[in-house]
C-alpha cells in the first residue's frame, strides 16, 4: 500500500484501485460471479468487500469510513478502515486495522482499540422496517454501544451509527499484540509445537479475558504458527540483529452473540457467526508477516413486512386501550451541565437522567430557543435529542463538548464562551431548562497569528495577571512591532543551530509523543524548554550559537521565575523517566507513533536511547508542524492558494509581501529561512532525503485550499504544491 509521507495528508485512490483490480484478477474465471461492494484505504491499510452477483441486488446502505490513531492520536500510520452495509435486513460491519507496535505497548494498543470504537461512525438511514433494531442497540443494554457511551463520547444515534450498530461485526488486521515471553522461550515452545502454552501468554488473550480490550469479541482457536516476524522471502523467523520474538500479531475476531436473558431465546439481532476455518498462509513470502484467513458462516434476516405490520397494529391497540387520561410527567436528575475547565481538542462529557414519572408513554425532544433554528452550539453534541419513555422508564442523555480547530477561533477571540441554555420538552407536558457552563482554557494551538503576535506573554503564563506584569520586562520578541508570534520564534530558535541542523535524522525520524506534550505545555505557559529533557544534555553543556542566517534574538530568561507553573506529580515522573535513559532503555521511543513510515511496520525502528538529540529535535519539529496545521488561517492565505498552484503568482517570499499581512509574511519568511538553513547544513548523506521531506511536509503545513475547493487531480495538485514549496526555498 501507500507508505509515502503525503499519504498521511490526503487520499490518493490509485493504489486502492490497483489492489482492487488485482484481487478481482486473482479470482480468475470466477471473477465474473463477484462484484465489489466497497473498498476503503488509509495509508497502509485497505479493506475490500466482495459479494456474489446473486446477492448484489439485496445489498444496500453501503458506507465506508476510517480513522487514524497514530502520531498526536490522529495520523494514519495506525488506525482502521471499515465498511458497513445492509444484506437483506441484516447489517454487517467489517474493519481492518493496524494498532500500535512494540512488545511493551499493550496499553497503547488497548487505547487504539477504544479510540477506533469511539470515532468510527456511519450515517443512519431511518427505516421503519428495521427500527426495532435501533431500539435494541440504543436502549436494550447493548454492551458495545454502552462501551462507547461510557467512554466520554456523545453521539446522536438518530443520525449516526457506531460499529456496534450491526448484526455481524468482523474485525481483522495487524493488531500487533505480542507474547509475554522472551524470544528464546517462544522459540523453545515452538520447537515442541506447544501452541497452547504460548497462547496463555498471548497479550490479546490476556487483555480480552480481563475485559480491558476486545471484550465483546470472539476468536477461533489458534492452531497455526505465530505470523510475525519472518525474514522476508523465507519461513525463517527473524535472524536480524533485533531478533524479534515470534507473535500472533495478525488476527480475525468477530462480535459475540448477544447475551439473552431467556435461556432458550432466539438470537435476536446478533446472530451467531460460525467459524469453519482459521489458518495462516505460510506460502506467502513477500512480507515479514504471514497472512491469516478465516471462513465463516452467518445468518441474514429477511423481515416479513405483513407480519410486522400486524404485530405493530396489535401493540398500538393495546397501548391505546390502557392510556391514562393525565398528561405525561417527568423529571431530570439535574438542570446544570457544568464541564469545568475545557481545553482545546480535549473532549469532556457530562450526563443527566430523564425519567418518566407519569402513567403514560411520554415522547420527549430538544427544541431550539426562540428565534433560533438549532438546538445547541456547534461545540456541543447531545447523544439523544428525541425519544420515547414508558411509565417509570429512564434514559441517560450525554452531553459532550469539543472545541476543535473549527470553533477555537471564536473562543480565542473572546467571541464565544461556554454558556448556553437548552430546552427539553415533554410532548403535551412541561419543558425542562438546562444550563450549559464551563471555562475554556486558552492555548496557542488554534489561535490566529495576529492575536499571538499581539500577546506580550504566553497564553497561560502567570504574567497575564496585571498585578505581576508591571514587575516583569517583556521578552525580546514582543518588541518586534508584533510581527513574530513568540511561540514560533521559540520553536525555531530551539532548532536553529548548526549542531541540531547537522543531525542525520532531523526531519526524517519520528519524535516522541510525551516530549511533544511537554513542548506544548511550555509554549502555553511560557516555561523555558529544558535541554536536559529534550536533548539529553547535561546542565553544564554549553548552548551553541545560532547560525548566521537566524535572527540574533535572546531567549526570554525565566529560569528562576518564582511564579513559574508547578509541575504535576505525573509530569515530574515522566520527566524523570526521560532523564534516566540508562535505567529504562527502549521504552519511550517505542511509545512514539511514527509520522513518517518507511516500512510496513514501525516495529523495524532501531531503538538505542530513550532520549537523544535527534528524538528531542524531531519532537519539536512535530509540534511545529501541528502548530502550523492548526492555525485557523494558514500562513499562506487561502486566497493565494489557487494562484500559486496555477502559476499566476510567483512563489517568491519577498514578492509575496504585498499579498499578505505583515504577521503572515514575517512568519513565512522566518520559517522559510530556517528551512533553507536546515537544507544547507544537512549532512551530505541525507541532503536529498531531507529536502524532499521538507518540501512534502511544509507544502501542506504552510498552505491549504479554501473551503469547498474541489481537487479533481490529487496527484497533480501534489506536484504543484511541491513546485510552490521549492520556489519558496529557492
Amino acid at each position: 500500500m501507500d507508505l509515502s509521507t503525503e499519504a498521511y495528508l490526503w487520499t490518493d485512490p490509485t493504489r486502492e484501485n490497483a489492489w482492487c483490480d488485482a484481487v478481482m484478477g486473482g479470482l480468475g474465471n470466477r471473477a465474473q460471479k463477484y462484484t465489489k461492494v466497497a473498498s476503503q484505504q488509509l495509508v497502509s491499510m485497505l479493506i475490500i468487500v466482495l459479494a456474489k452477483e446473486s446477492l448484489s441486488e439485496h445489498i444496500s446502505e453501503v458506507s465506508t469510513t476510517y480513522t487514524g490513531v497514530g502520531l498526536l492520536g490522529v495520523m494514519g500510520n495506525k488506525g482502521c478502515v471499515s465498511v458497513r452495509f445492509r444484506l437483506f435486513d441484516t447489517y454487517i460491519c467489517a474493519l481492518g486495522s493496524h494498532l500500535a507496535a512494540f512488545m511493551n505497548q499493550t496499553e497503547k494498543r488497548n487505547q487504539d482499540y477504544a479510540e477506533i470504537c469511539k470515532r468510527l461512525v456511519f450515517p443512519n438511514v431511518p427505516d421503519e422496517k428495521t427500527a426495532y433494531a435501533t431500539s435494541l442497540w440504543n436502549d436494550g443494554g447493548d454492551e458495545g454501544v454502552q462501551f462507547i457511551e461510557n467512554s466520554n463520547v456523545v453521539r446522536n444515534w438518530n443520525m449516526q451509527n457506531s460499529i456496534f450498530h450491526s448484526d455481524h461485526l468482523i474485525w481483522v488486521g495487524d493488531l500487533n499484540y505480542r507474547i509475554n515471553l522472551t524470544e528464546a522461550e517462544v522459540k523453545a515452545a515452538l520447537q515442541r509445537r506447544d501452541l497452547k502454552s504460548l497462547s496463555e501468554y498471548d497479550q490479546l488473550n490476556i487483555e480480552r479475558s480481563s475485559g480491558r480490550t476486545f471484550h465483546v469479541f470472539d476468536e477461533g482457536e489458534i492452531d497455526f504458527l505465530p505470523t510475525y516476524k519472518y525474514d522476508a522471502g523465507t519461513n525463517r523467523y527473524d535472524t536480524s540483529e533485533k531478533r524479534r520474538a515470534p507473535a500472533w500479531t495478525d488476527r480475525v475476531l468477530w462480535r459475540k452473540a448477544r447475551v439473552h436473558l431467556e435461556p432458550h431465546a432466539e438470537s435476536g439481532h446478533h446472530s451467531d457467526i460460525q467459524l469453519t476455518s482459521y489458518s495462516s498462509c505460510m506460502d506467502m513470502m513477500m512480507s515479514d508477516h504471514k497472512p491469516v484467513n478465516a471462513i465463516m458462516h452467518l445468518k441474514a434476516r429477511k423481515i416479513d413486512i405483513e407480519k410486522q405490520a400486524h404485530t405493530k397494529s396489535a401493540i398500538v391497540k393495546l397501548v391505546s386501550e390502557h392510556k391514562d387520561d393525565r398528561g405525561p410527567d417527568g423529571r431530570i436528575s439535574s438542570s446544570f451541565v457544568d464541564f469545568g475547565d475545557v481545553r482545546f481538542m480535549t473532549q469532556k462529557e457530562v450526563s443527566i437522567t430523564l425519567e418518566n414519572t407519569g402513567q403514560m408513554v411520554a415522547s420527549w425532544h430538544f427544541i431550539p430557543k426562540l428565534d433560533e433554528t438549532v438546538i445547541c452550539k456547534p461545540w456541543l453534541q447531545i447523544s439523544r435529542v428525541t425519544g420515547v419513555l414508558g411509565p417509570g422508564e429512564q434514559t441517560v442523555i450525554d452531553f459532550r463538548i469539543l472545541i476543535d480547530a473549527t470553533t477555537a477561533s471564536t473562543f480565542n477571540n473572546d467571541e464565544d464562551d461556554i454558556d448556553d441554555k437548552l430546552i427539553l420538552r415533554l410532548e403535551n407536558g412541561k419543558d425542562f431548562f438546562l444550563v450549559i457552563s464551563g471555562k475554556y482554557i486558552p492555548t496557542c494551538f488554534g489561535m490566529s497569528l495576529e492575536k499571538l503576535a499581539r500577546m506580550k506573554y504566553a497564553v497561560n503564563s502567570p504574567e497575564n495577571d496585571r498585578s505581576q506584569r508591571s514587575s516583569r520586562s517583556p521578552s525580546p520578541e514582543s518588541s518586534q512591532n508584533g510581527s513574530m508570534p513568540k511561540e514560533i520564534w521559540r520553536m525555531l530558535t530551539f532548532l536553529w543551530n548548526k549542531s541540531t541542523l547537522q543531525l542525520d535524522g532531523l526531519f526524517l525520524e519520528s519524535g516522541n509523543l510525551l516530549l511533544a506534550q511537554y513542548i506544548t505545555k511550555c509554549l502555553d505557559t511560557g516555561d523555558n524548554f529544558d535541554s536536559s529533557i529534550l536533548m539529553g544534555l547535561k546542565e553544564d553543556d554549553e548552548d551553541e550559537e545560532p547560525t548566521t542566517s537566524s535572527p540574533q534574538l535572546d531567549a526570554p530568561k525565566t529560569d528562576h521565575n518564582p511564579l513559574a507553573r508547578r509541575q504535576s506529580r505525573e509530569e515530574e515522573e515522566a520527566i524523570e523517566s526521560l532523564k534516566h535513559t540508562e535505567e529504562a532503555p527502549n521504552t519511550l521511543e517505542e511509545q512514539t507513533a511514527k509520522m513518517n513510515v518507511t516500512d510496513d511496520d514501525d516495529d523495524s525502528q532501531e531503538v538505542n536511547e530513550a532520549v537523544s538529540p535527534t528524538i528531542g529535535a524531531n519532537s519539536m519539529v512535530d509540534v511545529l508542524i501541528a502548530f502550523l496545521r492548526f492555525l485557523p488561517d494558514p500562513v499562506i492565505p487561502v486566497t493565494l492558494y489557487k494562484r500559486l498552484l496555477d502559476g499566476t503568482l510567483n512563489p517568491n517570499v519577498d514578492q509575496l509581501i504585498e499579498h499578505m499581512s505583515a504577521v503572515h509574511h514575517s512568519v513565512l519568511l522566518y520559517v522559510v529561512n530556517f528551512l533553507r538553513d536546515a537544507i544547507k547544513h544537512s549532512p551530505e548523506n541525507c541532503v536529498e532525503e531531507r529536502t524532499s521531506k521538507i518540501v512534502d511536509t511544509f507544502a501542506t503545513a504552510l498552505m491549504r485550499p479554501p473551503v469547498n475547493y474541489s481537487d479533481r487531480n490529487p496527484r497533480l495538485t501534489k506536484q504543484k504544491k511541491q513546485h510552490v514549496m521549492k520556489g519558496l526555498l529557492a
